[in-house]
């Protein structure tokens, strides 16, 4: 491990945030190319791109790599252009779907039963503090189980206020 500090969360736009797990080098230089791309986007238009609109980016980039294909599984979310909370998954060749809660990693196997617990039934509208809190119980739950999850949380909340970021540390042992 190069690292135990280094960020796998990039925030695109005033209303949207990428992740993706896999190989390191190829989620930096999809990055990249997305960074690239939606800034030459906002000086063509003189406006930001939409969360839809990235979402298909990406799928696009990815499709475009499929003969050699990024290793990487991506997860985007954001905003739609009504305010509304958007999350979709990704493989590795840009086939995506929109869906209520995702996760991806080393620790996806141990998250998902937790997650499908938790919200896969729900029907209400769930409130900030009430994610923030399940996905702090799942990251830590995941942390505790997998070397290879890491020794910390980020959590980013995404609302019509804006994106805000903290970073809490798990047991260092």
């Amino acid at each position: 491990i190069l690292t135990r500090n280094s960020t796998k969360i990039y925030q695109l736009s005033s209303k949207c945030i990428f992740t993706a797990s896999g190989m390191r080098a190829d989620m930096n230089e999809l990055t990249d190319q997305l960074k690239a791309q939606i800034k030459n986007y906002r000086y063509e238009n003189n406006k930001e791109m939409s969360t839809e609109a990235i979402a298909q980016l990406l799928s696009n980039t990815l499709y475009s790599h499929r003969f050699f294909p990024y290793y990487s599984f991506s997860i985007l979310t954001g905003l739609s252009v009504k305010g509304e909370p958007l999350i979709y998954n990704y493989d590795a060749v840009g086939s995506f779907q929109e869906v209520a809660y995702t996760c991806s990693g080393s620790g996806e196997e141990l998250a998902y039963p937790l997650l499908d617990a938790l919200l896969k039934q729900r029907t209400e509208v769930l409130l900030e503090k009430e994610g923030v809190n399940i996905a702090r119980d799942v990251m830590t739950s995941a942390c505790e189980r997998d070397i290879h999850t890491g020794d910390d949380v980020e959590l980013y909340v995404l609302n019509k206020n804006g994106i805000t970021y903290t970073k809490e540390y798990m047991a260092n042992d």
